[in-house]
């Protein structure tokens, strides 16, 4: 197996044991979760709900010592036939909405990537930030998540490259119900 990256280093999954307890996911992005098939994780993040007519996303989380910002956008409850086929170019239109330049090309997980997290298929893109998006981070992974025939876009903002590349549910806050 070949996994393609955006360079730098590898992320790292294991939790601080310095870092402040996480806040409680809340009963909202629960809720609004739940029909896409994702159980949001309140390990290592503080959720806040953001304005999507703003950002394109409803929901904002933030790691405690502040390496990454993954933004949530609930996007279509059921995929038609079309979008399941035009999914790889969805995503990455996705993240060229975010993309100062061009995205780097859609890359589909391998199976067991999806399974570790718990859903049906990943289609993952990389991209560096707009001025918009990079007031705070520079780097971008765009992750469309299929689980339960629904597809949630997950932006992963970051300083480093690699961050969340490989989509596990420590490092994007969330897995499938």
């Amino acid at each position: 197996m070949v996994l393609v990256g955006c360079g730098g280093r590898a992320p790292s999954e294991a939790r601080d044991p310095s870092a402040p307890p996480a806040v409680p996911v809340p009963d909202a992005l629960a809720r609004q979760a739940k029909p896409f098939g994702l159980k949001m994780l309140a390990e290592g993040f503080t959720w806040t709900p953001i304005d999507p007519q703003e950002t394109r996303f409803q929901w904002s989380g933030r790691s405690p010592d502040g390496d990454r910002e993954i933004l949530y956008s609930f996007w279509i409850p059921k995929l038609g036939v079309t979008e399941k086929q035009l999914l790889p170019q969805m995503v990455q239109s996705a993240a060229a909405n975010l993309a100062e330049g061009k995205p780097c090309a859609p890359v589909e997980q391998p199976r067991d990537f999806a399974q570790v997290l718990g859903v049906d298929r990943v289609i993952s893109v990389c991209f560096e930030a707009s001025a918009f998006y990079a007031k705070e981070y520079h780097h971008g992974i765009v992750h469309g998540i299929v689980n339960d025939g629904a597809l949630t876009i997950v932006a992963v903002l970051s300083n480093d490259r690699n961050a969340a590349f490989v989509p596990l549910p420590r490092s994007i806050g969330a897995r499938g119900n």
